[in-house]
């Protein structure tokens, strides 16, 4: 594996990686699926089983992202329906005999955006004592329309990761990596896939545990409750629903521009997992995860969503907005909870309506279908964890995020903060060409974040010697009683009290169907993001 062209032999044949620049290599755009075109639109993903060259198969470039459908962050063109490939990175000392824990990414964005490819994402930094492998699936409507008349049962993009594990088992021996030992972890769409992936019968087999980072819990819909969108989505393409010849031969550059319209002239991107009764054949919040279970969120979640929602600057947000964004979310017990919740509350901060909205956005879509999975996870017996993510970057993680002090500011400790923390992304941020760089002490966040990450791919337990020496004790197992878990600040990870307590008063009144609300997904709440760019007090999104 040290050679100066790395390699890996697979059951199909040698695979041919590079080095990075770090002590590691890579391996990308491995295929793991047919592509999933022409006759396989719509349909369940085909192992990819093409024996390679006897040169061996190059795996040392990233492949295009697969067709994008949101409105934010959304992946820079071309893109591709072929996409369905997955990246590996090894430490460059790896071999077959050292048999080091994998951890298996799974990207976020909606179900309808984001890539593997991603800068963000690259696992360069991060393959030291573990494998990291990350995989591409299906999105919005080529990866979870579901339209029984026409005979696409959905799921699938529930199915390329499920074959995507598949594949790991199979071949990640050949990298160094130990199949009994891979933890499925993911953040905002990616964690609530994670979650429902955890909680499938065949989970146990596939990974050894879960990290859902801000988007576990809460009900997935049936299939029952998408299908008027699917006949929408058929309608507009001129396709009768049980016509399905006639959706496979539509260009996707025409998908895009067929999506349902809500009653603002924004497309619906209500895409992801759903109970179907045979791929997810339980919801998630009735099984709880089978797996030992890492469910967490950040403090200031909603701060991206609120600012991209504002029209104007967040110093410019009034009350009034504040009451109308409670009416949307609690009908008429929006006054009852903006008694139990005043912008008074947040009268020390620079902009209390902006802080306000943001923090219910937080309960409501992260931190309280947190603790629902954590519940659900307790409930059958199985280990669970939790934390809160509080630390704001003193760097722009994404190039779509503004990096000036003010912008960080504003943000906080918002979602995807994590992100960079747990892919150890320390220095050269933005990546791929930024030149900032973490300070000591989120160095040190981010070492005892990674050790924990990988102590639960190596034993199901985020508490080796060295992740609990890191941070500073045994992070302990979650029980509703004391709801005792990791908190990181913006000096060093500590162990106490993650508060949840918030969650008994607003789940009581929150109207979760009339505000389609699909937890752990980008919705397209910020349909400004994306579409041109804006500047709110020095905060400029995509």
């Amino acid at each position: 594996m040290a050679a100066s062209t790395p390699t890996a032999k697979t059951e199909l044949g040698t695979i041919n990686g590079k080095a990075c620049s770090s002590s590691a290599n890579a391996f990308l755009g491995i295929p793991f699926a047919e592509p999933p075109t022409g006759d396989l639109r719509f349909a369940p993903p085909v192992a990819y089983n093409t024996s390679y060259p006897s040169a061996g198969y190059n795996a040392t470039t990233k492949t295009l992202p697969c067709i994008q459908f949101g409105n934010e962050f959304v992946e820079d063109q071309p893109w591709s329906e072929d996409c369905l490939f997955l990246n590996v990175w090894v430490p460059s000392n790896a071999s077959p005999e050292l048999k080091l824990p994998v951890k298996f990414w799974i990207h976020g964005g909606g179900s309808t955006v984001g890539a593997p490819s991603n800068p963000t994402y690259d696992g360069c930094n991060l393959a030291t004592d573990a494998i990291v492998v990350s995989t591409a699936y299906r999105l919005g409507p080529l990866g979870f329309l579901t339209l029984p008349p026409a005979g696409i049962q959905g799921n699938m993009g529930v199915q390329d990761i499920l074959l995507a594990l598949e594949w790991v088992q199979h071949n990640i021996a050949a990298f160094g990596g130990d199949p009994n030992h891979v933890l499925l972890f993911g953040q905002s769409a990616g964690a609530a896939l994670t979650w429902v992936i955890s909680s499938l019968p065949q989970a146990p087999k596939l990974i050894k545990a879960a990290i859902a980072e801000s988007g576990a819990g809460g009900r997935r819909p049936s299939s029952e409750s998408l299908n008027v969108l699917a006949d929408l989505f058929a309608e507009n393409l001129n396709c009768s629903v049980n016509d399905i010849s006639c959706l496979r031969s539509k260009p996707t550059t025409l998908m895009n521009t067929s999506l349902p319209q809500l009653p603002d002239g924004s497309p619906v991107t209500r895409f992801g997992p759903f109970v179907d009764g045979k791929i997810i054949p339980d919801d998630p919040m009735d099984v709880g995860s089978r797996v030992p279970l890492v469910a967490g969120a950040n403090t200031q979640e909603g701060t991206l969503f609120i600012v991209a929602e504002a029209n104007n600057l967040p110093l410019g947000l009034t009350e009034s907005d504040y009451r109308r964004y409670l009416q949307k979310q609690f009908g008429d017990n929006s006054t009852t909870v903006a008694k139990r919740f005043p912008v008074s509350n947040f009268n020390n901060t620079v902009a209390p309506v902006f802080e306000a909205m943001s923090y219910m956005y937080t309960l409501l879509n992260y931190a309280c279908p947190t603790r629902a999975a954590l519940e659900a996870t307790r409930k059958a017996g199985v280990p669970a964890w939790t934390y809160r993510f509080g630390a704001q970057p003193t760097c722009a993680w994404y190039d779509k995020i503004e990096g000036t002090k003010e912008a960080l500011e504003i943000l906080g400790a918002t979602h995807t903060a994590e992100i960079p923390f747990v892919f150890s992304l320390l220095t050269d941020l933005p990546p791929p060409n930024g030149t900032c760089s973490f300070n000591g002490q989120e160095v040190a966040i981010s070492k005892a974040l990674v050790a924990a990450w990988t102590s639960m791919a190596a034993a199901g337990n985020p508490n080796d010697a060295s992740a609990s020496a890191l941070l500073g004790g045994t992070w302990p197992e979650w029980e509703a009683s004391s709801s005792l878990g990791l908190v990181v600040d913006d000096r060093a990870p500590s162990l106490g009290v993650v508060d949840f307590s918030p969650c008994d008063f607003v789940e009581k009144y929150y109207i979760y169907a009339a505000n389609e609300k699909v937890s752990g997904s980008s919705k397209n709440a910020s349909a400004t993001v994306g579409r041109r760019r804006r500047s709110y007090g020095g905060v400029r999104l995509a």
